[in-house]
């Protein structure tokens, strides 16, 4: 196991932006009065927009109206609008009819409704062009994931979460929480929430037969199947429930039956804490591989959901009471002391188990360090899992604890067994497949944890709970008749809750019996049972869904339409189609930027991956293309954000271009795949099988499991990308954003140089315009030389722009590269850079055409440095190749902070559109393109 030390929980804990999310989130139950409410907007830095926006809060909670639109663009004005909001929705006294009011009670009636989501305040935050942009950054990435035309997404009503609800095909986003978290770290909540919904399967069975099915919660089909959330050790006991439940509904039941269904579901409700905090490390990272898709480090926003929704959420309560004088000190929640102490450490136990499964992500991502101490910090106690006796220095290393890590967060535990991003290139048939087989996977180590670590601690706690309910079945006798029963058995001994805290905290909370969460045993009017005249309680139904990101349970109606979402009062606002969501947003990125233009304001240069570019993002590259290319690393270093950027996009592009290789897995199956026997045996479990027939033991089904199962393992291939930059005179004159097209060229091939290399793509430089164009950069050329070259044609080559040449050149530098031994090759890719001028438009033509005609793998793009339309724009129409991927796409930009990304994206989304490809021997491929260069109208000769 790896020893992990970077750490980011002190940072995040220490920041005072954070803390102040974190008070909202805490009062986001119990509302947040004026007092509590003014105090936190206090604590905000007072800059100008601050100030404009508080003025503006200020009026909407006196009037219910504003003078201008919200400031929704930075993290102090998404927090005020987030204070604002669950202040409104605060009670603040009582009418007449002692019903509670809120401060809306006092707006005009035309600004009223009755409640917050139906007001003309709400649907003008919806309609916020900001919210409306990152409504449509969220349907991008639901689009990417998804691939459903038909579904919808939507701001829902405040507080109701993030989920995504497959009958109604809708996607809820939460406003009020995103506001609060902020928008960047929000979308890590949704994609924890959407990976649930794409990777936690479930069963569907009958009649104690299940298998990976489509059913995300237990409810019964029409066809008499159940779906089941879980294992499939959860499974009996869920139709063990859904049976005595039926049988409730006709008649009495025993009391033994009573007492086995209330068993049943507290051993389930065990279970599936165990479940839901292993599983949790598998959507965590799902989150995290969006990264691989976007411009945004889910890594980092992971960890601050982490921080901030579970494990430090005790050090943040701390630090707030102790800004606020010790006032409301609160105590840890404690175990009560009647409990059995055997049953106490049973359930302390418990705690930390399931702590560890669930935080090994957290420690894997770099929240905190692989460190006893760090470790206890998170409420986990390793002294409880490992043997009696361990030292504590061999705590954390112990094979014990050591197994929980990588059962849940190793090379192919819970948190990495899960379809790739690149397994969807193969279409939904097989990555749904795949996510059944790996689900599957991940319930047989999760029903292994429980049976190694906590089969025996749970039944410590399921006889304490057994004992506690036939004495509540006692006392009911003693008192036939009477009514107003405590039938949650209050003051009981054993009636501690394990897991109420926050994934983490080790808190336990309140409940019926052990197993039970807080009212889980008052559902309804209560089940009759033979032998006592009152209805003893009755078990809620088991849970549908794994827990939220923030811990808490999925609400019943979570996933149904929401009355009055930013329409009239009452009114529900239809969801937007996935398309029109990423339409509005373009439409609303556009107005803003039209809207700040007028304002005399820079729009320029910020950071393409969020709302909050600009603020300690990237820089601005107009004000380094001036510096000394030859001076290449210190070059490289200012320019690594943006070169981060285009590595995530090259490494999309290789995504989509991959070889297929199968690898035989340790998982096995009864019969061997294809037949073969020789291969695929494994020599060991035969051994053991054999051993137990001779030896009589009983023989598992799991035992006669002896052939290795095969995977399908798809790795990025090898890219080739080549940068043509126009050489000729007009390139160093023109005016692009401030700087020459050269130097915008220039910097721009610097970037798409180093993001290429680092995704290990073989990347090539060049120059084109003259009759024997330059090349400035090899794969494999020392990083300082190829500087030098850049800053030696900075001034061009003072020459034309005859193109044909330079794609002879480009054609002859990859057929004589040379990939490493026994790889697999991907497509060409030509990138030209240009501001719009060509004099050989008719030879440049025929020459691309007939290089594509032969190289089915060689792409061809443009990059005009203008706005307008040139000649380059008019080559790309006339330029007809035999398949879409091949299509000359033909871009025009002046920005040089977009260019590079620009011209990088339209290579990505291009790859995307096309569908998979499958990678083949680089020397088939070079022989294609040797074939092409030796061709008289492509022949190179310098």
């Amino acid at each position: 196991m790896a020893t992990h030390t970077k750490s980011q929980i002190d940072d995040i804990v220490n920041d005072p932006l954070s803390l102040l999310r974190f008070r909202i989130m805490d009062a986001a139950d119990k509302g947040l009065p004026a007092a509590e409410y003014n105090q936190i907007l206090g604590e905000l830095p007072m800059t100008d927009v601050v100030k404009r926006e508080l003025s503006l809060a200020s009026s909407l909670v006196a009037t219910g109206s504003m003078t201008h639109q919200a400031n929704l663009e930075d993290p102090e004005t998404q927090l005020i609008w987030a204070a604002t909001i669950l202040h409104l929705m605060t009670p603040s006294g009582q009418d007449a009819a002692g019903k509670p009011v809120t401060p809306m009670a006092d707006w005009p009636a035309q600004n009223q409704a009755s409640s917050i989501a139906g007001t003309p305040f709400w649907k003008a935050m919806v309609e916020n062009p900001t919210a409306r942009f990152e409504l449509g950054q969220n349907a991008v990435c639901v689009n990417e994931l998804l691939r459903d035309d038909s579904a919808s997404i939507a701001w829902g009503a405040p507080k109701s979460w993030f989920y995504n609800d497959p009958v109604a095909n809708r996607v809820n986003l939460d406003l009020f929480h995103s506001l609060a978290l902020g928008f960047e770290y929000a979308r890590g909540v949704a994609l924890h929430e959407l990976g649930h919904s794409i990777l936690t399967l479930g069963y569907v069975g009958r009649d104690g037969v299940a298998e990976v099915g489509e059913g995300k919660g237990i409810r019964e089909s029409e066809k008499g199947d159940v779906c089941y959330g879980g294992t499939l050790a959860m499974v009996k006991l869920a139709e063990e429930d859904m049976k005595l439940r039926k049988a409730a509904k006709t008649r009495k039941l025993t009391q033994d039956e009573y007492v086995r269904l209330r068993l049943a579901a507290q051993e389930y409700r065990l279970r599936h804490q165990l479940f839901n905090s292993a599983e949790d490390c598998c959507v965590n990272r799902f989150a995290v591989h969006h990264s691989e898709t976007t411009a945004q480090d889910f890594s980092s926003t992971m960890n601050h959901v982490g921080a901030l929704l579970s494990m430090g959420k005790k050090a943040m309560k701390e630090k707030v009471q102790g800004r606020m004088g010790g006032k409301e000190a609160e105590k840890d929640a404690a175990l009560p002391d009647q409990m059995p102490p055997e049953v106490k450490a049973a359930l302390e136990t418990f705690q930390s188990v399931c702590a560890a499964s669930n935080l090994v992500f957290f420690r894997n991502n770099g929240l905190f360090a692989h460190t006893l101490e760090a470790w206890r910090k998170t409420g986990v106690k390793p002294e409880l899992i490992a043997p009696e006796g361990t030292p504590e220095d061999q705590l954390i290393d112990h094979p014990r604890f050591a197994r929980i890590l990588d059962d849940c967060g190793g090379p192919e535990g819970v948190e990495n067994l899960q379809p790739g991003m690149h397994d969807r290139l193969f279409g939904r048939f097989f990555f749904d497949r795949k996510a059944k087989g790996h689900f599957e996977r991940r319930a047989e180590i999760i029903d292994r944890l429980w049976d190694d670590y906590l089969k025996d601690i749970a039944q410590k706690i399921l006889e304490q709970n057994e004992q506690n309910i036939r004495q509540q079945l006692e006392e009911m006798k003693k008192q036939n008749g009477q009514k107003g029963q405590d039938q949650q058995g209050e003051g009981q001994p054993g009636q501690g809750q394990p897991g109420q805290g926050q994934p983490g905290e080790g808190q336990p909370g309140g409940g019926g019996g052990m197993g039970e969460e807080a009212g889980d045993v008052t559902d309804g009017d209560g089940i009759e049972v033979e032998g006592i005249d009152g209805k003893p309680a009755s078990p809620k139904a088991l849970p549908k869904n794994p827990k939220r990101a923030d811990g808490k349970e999925a609400k019943p109606g979570e996933g149904e339409p929401v009355p009055g979402v930013g329409g009239k009062d009452g009114e529900q606002k239809p969801a937007k189609s996935l398309k029109d969501a990423m339409d509005d947003a373009r439409k609303a990125a556009e107005d803003k930027k039209a809207d700040e233009a007028g304002k005399g304001s820079d729009w320029q240069g910020q950071n393409p991956g969020g709302t909050n570019a600009g603020k300690g993002g990237l820089v601005d590259l107009r004000d380094l293309a001036k510096g000394d290319f030859s001076d290449y690393k210190r070059r490289v270093a200012e320019l690594s954000g943006h070169i981060a950027l285009v590595e995530r996009l090259f490494r999309q592009i290789q995504e989509k271009q991959v070889e297929m290789r199968q690898k035989l897995t340790r998982y096995k199956t009864l019969l061997p795949e294809d037949g073969d026997i020789e291969e695929r045996l494994d020599v060991n479990a035969h051994i053991d099988y054999i051993l137990r027939r001779k030896t009589g033991q009983p023989l598992r089904e799991s035992d006669l499991e002896r052939f290795r199962r095969e995977e399908i393992i798809l790795t990025p291939s090898n890219v080739d990308v080549f940068i043509l930059i126009d050489g000729s005179g007009s390139m160093t004159s023109g005016n692009c954003g401030g700087l020459t097209c050269m130097e915008s060229a220039m910097q721009s091939s610097i970037i798409i140089n180093e993001g290429a290399r680092r995704a290990n793509i073989s990347v090539f430089a060049g120059m084109w315009g003259a009759s024997n164009p330059p090349v400035l950069a090899r794969p494999g050329d020392d990083p300082m030389e190829v500087g030098k070259r850049l800053e030696g044609a900075r001034q061009g080559l003072g020459c034309g722009t005859d193109l044909a040449p330079a794609i002879r050149m480009a054609l002859h530098e990859l057929a004589q590269h040379r990939a490493r031994p026994g790889i697999n090759s991907a497509r060409s890719h030509i990138l030209v850079l240009s501001d719009g001028d060509i004099f050989d438009s008719e030879e440049a033509t025929k020459v691309i055409n007939e290089a594509l005609t032969i190289c089915p793998d060689l792409t061809v793009d443009f990059a005009i440095l203008d706005n307008g339309h040139q000649k380059m724009n008019d080559v790309a129409e006339s330029l007809h190749p035999n398949s879409n991927v091949q299509k000359v796409e033909c871009i025009n930009e002046t920005d040089p902070n977009r260019i590079p990304f620009s011209l990088v994206s339209l290579v990505a989304n291009k790859m995307r559109s096309c569908g998979n490809f499958i990678a083949v021997a680089d020397e088939q491929k070079r022989r294609k393109l040797k074939q092409a260069a030796a061709r008289p109208g492509l022949k190179y000769e310098p």
